[in-house]
């Protein structure tokens, strides 16, 4: 038996989306009625919450975060946007001066390359001593940190007032005097 073969008509491009929008409405509002007719309230927010989200893509234009078919042609999850701060060489030098390791820049901080670290890192350490040579103030000592303590001067206004070689010696000057204290 011989396949009859009839000859269709190519229709215009605003009448096949329009079709393909009501059928995708109606898809969810079947959805919708369905999840709602089951007054399950966890399930009825898990799916507020795919909605939504699918939705938020859509209206800014980013819909390839979601799904991205793979080479075999079957849709795979991908990973999602990393949505940490770029990381910069002031932020780089403000994070060191708080006290903070490489390894939680890295953690806090996004970078296009992992050797930008590297590189902050040398510029950083060149301009720290530059700062230490042109720092005239007086380095802190156990001994200067417990006088000041107990003039009642802040950390911060320690820090203002005396030389400090790493965030972390602060900690140090105070875990010091607080021990002291106690005996």
């Amino acid at each position: 038996m011989a396949k009859k073969y009839t000859k269709t008509e190519e229709k215009p491009l605003s009448e096949v989306i329009g079709n393909r929008k009501n059928y995708y409405q109606t898809k969810i509002a079947e959805a919708f009625e369905t999840v709602y007719k089951s007054k399950d309230f966890e399930y009825i927010g898990q799916f507020e919450k795919i909605v939504s989200k699918l939705t938020a893509r859509a209206l800014k234009g980013n819909l390839e975060g979601i799904i991205k078919e793979s080479k075999r042609g079957r849709p795979r999850k991908i990973k999602e946007i990393d949505k940490r701060p770029r990381l910069t060489s002031y932020q780089y030098a403000k994070s060191r001066d708080e006290g903070m390791t490489n390894e939680e820049i890295k953690n806090k901080f996004r970078m296009d390359s992992p050797y930008h670290l590297s590189g902050f890192s040398r510029k950083y350490n060149k301009n720290l001593k530059e700062r230490k040579k042109d720092d005239t103030r007086p380095k802190l000592t156990s001994k200067k940190y417990a006088k000041a303590k107990d003039d009642g001067m802040t950390n911060k206004e320690i820090k203002n007032k005396f030389r400090i070689d790493s965030a972390r010696q602060l900690g140090g000057f105070a875990y010091q005097y607080l021990k002291k204290r106690k005996k």
